[in-house]
């Protein structure tokens, strides 16, 4: 069950790559850096064995924040395309008068 959610993120990720035009390479280089990734720590001075990392973005790693900024820019841009479609919709409500103040 676990593969699901990690598969969907990944493919949320290359879609949303996909959508802002970045460069085939460059999005199959980003999916490479974060996509099954392994570790190995230097010890001593001596390198330990592979960690497989399981799955998310990882703390730490430099394309995290940026990776986050951009599906959260998608993110906004549909809610912003949902208030267009929402506003256009005709409503006869009454609102509490601190309501339709912060609406506005």
């Amino acid at each position: 069950m676990e593969q699901a959610y990690d598969s969907m993120s990944w493919n949320a990720l290359i879609n949303v790559l996909n959508y802002f035009n970045f460069p085939q390479k460059i999005s199959k280089l980003i999916m490479e850096c974060v996509e099954d990734s392994k570790f190995a720590l230097i010890i001593n001075g001596r390198y330990s064995s592979w960690i497989q990392a399981k799955s998310g973005f990882r703390q730490g790693c430099p394309l995290s924040p940026i990776l986050f900024i951009l599906c959260a820019q998608l993110l906004s841009m549909l809610f912003l395309k949902a208030l267009v479609v929402l506003e256009s919709i005709p409503m006869v409500l009454e609102y509490h008068i601190y309501c339709f103040l912060m609406m506005w």
